[in-house]
């Protein structure tokens, strides 16, 4: 903090003393700054648009696994190859809105080498998170949350 504060208080000083050099080599940098500054949030824009039309939908289901009862359905609608996704799990009582997972961050994720092309859905059975004691999982509305992808580019 106290190295930008000389900076700039430095930058101030220099355009004041001097400004007829100063002056072009600021503008000229300002537009490097601003530059740089647009195309991060375009990208942070785009992917987050990538992200936003993935499908994720989670569901309890008889047809899994006992150990994994957890259907996990994953549809990729955007434009790339999804490389990997991770989410947050939460559980709540339909109607309700209360938390009932009994772990701090529940996560789930998805991986995998050759990645999933725009358009496919990708589907396994995963474990449940630990739940609050005395709460039927079947009854539960479970939902991704958080979530954080990485597209092939």
């Amino acid at each position: 903090m106290w190295i930008g504060a000389v900076l700039a208080l430095g930058w101030l000083i220099l355009l004041l003393r001097f400004p007829a050099r100063a002056l072009p080599i600021s503008l000229a940098a300002l537009l490097v700054l601003f530059s740089i500054a647009g195309s991060v949030l375009w990208l942070d824009h785009r992917h987050t648009q990538q992200t936003a039309r993935l499908m994720l939908h989670l569901s309890w289901s008889a047809e899994c696994p006992p150990e994994q009862p957890l259907r996990t359905a994953l549809n990729n609608q955007s434009d790339h190859t999804l490389l990997a996704l991770t989410w947050q799990i939460s559980a709540e009582q339909q109607g309700q809105g209360i938390e009932l997972t009994n772990e701090r961050l529940p996560r789930g994720h998805f991986r995998l080498s050759q990645g999933l092309a725009s358009g496919k859905t990708w589907q396994a059975c995963l474990p449940l998170p630990r739940l609050r004691d005395g709460v039927n999982p079947t009854q539960l509305s479970y939902q991704a949350h958080q979530l954080h992808a990485t597209f092939a580019d």
